[in-house]
C-alpha cells in the first residue's frame, strides 16, 4: 500500500462528525388575518454558513454524513438546503414547521428563502401568495428571493440544536396581490433560539 493512500485513510478516519445536529425552521404570523384562506408559499430554504477558518483535515476529509430533510423534494447535495414546498398559514398565529436540517458542523449566519409560486397544495392554486374572503381575492406569482441575519450560531457538539423562527406581520391586503406581497416580505424577521 503506498504513503498516499495510507495517509488518506488515516486523514478520513480521523475525519470530525458530530452526528445529532439540528435545525428546525418553523414561520409565525404575528397578526394573523381574518379570512377563509391566505397562504404564502415557501418552496426552499438554506442556511447561510458564516466564513470560518475550518481544521485543514475536515478540508481534506470527503466523508460527509449531514443531510437536510423535509417534504418530498429534498435537494440532498448540500445538507444546508432544504427543497420542500411548503405552505404558511397567515390565517393562523401558532408556529408552522417549514424545514428541518442535519448540517455538519460549524457557524450559521443567516436563512435565505425562497417564496414561489406554490407546488405544495393545489388550494393555492400555482400562487405565491392567495388571499380569499370578506369581499377579497387577491394572489400574486412573484418569485422572491428574502435573505436575514441574525446573530452567529455555532453548531457543535456543545450547541446540537438550534430553532430559527420566522415572523411575519400580516397586515391587511394592498391594493393587489403583488403589493400585499411585497408588504408582507418587508416584514419578515428571524430569531434564533439554541435548544440543548
Amino acid at each position: 500500500m503506498s504513503r498516499a493512500a495510507v495517509l488518506f485513510f488515516v486523514l478520513t478516519a480521523c475525519a470530525e462528525r458530530e452526528p445529532g445536529l439540528m435545525v428546525s425552521v418553523t414561520a409565525e404570523v404575528a397578526s394573523p388575518l381574518s379570512l377563509d384562506t391566505a397562504t404564502l408559499s415557501i418552496e426552499r430554504v438554506e442556511l447561510v454558513r458564516c466564513e470560518t477558518a475550518r481544521p485543514w483535515w475536515r478540508t481534506l476529509s470527503p466523508i460527509s454524513t449531514a443531510w437536510a430533510h423535509g417534504g418530498a423534494d429534498v435537494e440532498a447535495t448540500d445538507p444546508r438546503v432544504v427543497v420542500a414546498p411548503v405552505l404558511v398559514a397567515l390565517t393562523s398565529g401558532e408556529a408552522q414547521p417549514v424545514a428541518t436540517f442535519a448540517p455538519p458542523p460549524g457557524s450559521v449566519c443567516a436563512v435565505s428563502l425562497t417564496f414561489a409560486p406554490s407546488t405544495a397544495d393545489a388550494r393555492a392554486q400555482g400562487t405565491t401568495l392567495f388571499l380569499e374572503g370578506a369581499g377579497t381575492r387577491q394572489l400574486s406569482t412573484r418569485r422572491y428571493v428574502v435573505t436575514k441575519s441574525f446573530d452567529a450560531r455555532a453548531l457543535d457538539e456543545a450547541h446540537p440544536a438550534l430553532t430559527l423562527r420566522l415572523r411575519f406581520e400580516a397586515a391587511p391586503p394592498g391594493a393587489d396581490g403583488d403589493q400585499t406581497l411585497a408588504a408582507l416580505l418587508a416584514t419578515v424577521s428571524v430569531v434564533a433560539d439554541e435548544r440543548t
